[in-house]
């Protein structure tokens, strides 16, 4: 059963991308990881999560938020699907590279009314 949460994480998907887009000069740029997770954690996140405080996040939803995200480190770390694979790393050694945490467990925590961070 797909999510009725799904169209709407569907078209959060744009607005994240433009999110990203809006601090990728800076994300390439820098150095500075905090900085880079700083500005994923505030700026890119709740682009991307917003539809999650509205309902429940069903399996479905979960590999939707997942996929854009990894997309999102992926870019953070100027590295290709293909660079991924040949170097053996996994999406979550991708987020401790990067310091950043997991998509789901973020909207998680906001929508149980908890510190998002």
């Amino acid at each position: 059963m797909i999510s009725d949460l799904a169209p709407e994480f569907s078209r959060r998907r744009r607005p994240a991308s433009e999110a990203f887009k809006s601090v990728e000069e800076v994300v390439k740029e820098t150095k500075n990881v905090q900085l880079r997770a700083q500005l994923f954690d505030s700026i890119v996140l709740p682009a991307l999560t917003y539809a999650s405080e509205t309902g429940a996040i069903r399996s479905w939803d979960e590999h939707a938020v997942s996929v854009v995200q990894q997309g999102v480190e992926k870019k953070m770390l100027g590295m290709t699907k293909f660079t991924q694979v040949k170097e053996g790393l996994q999406s979550s050694e991708l987020r401790r590279l990067l310091k950043i945490g997991h998509a789901v467990a973020w909207a998680s925590r906001r929508k149980l009314g908890g510190p998002a961070t």
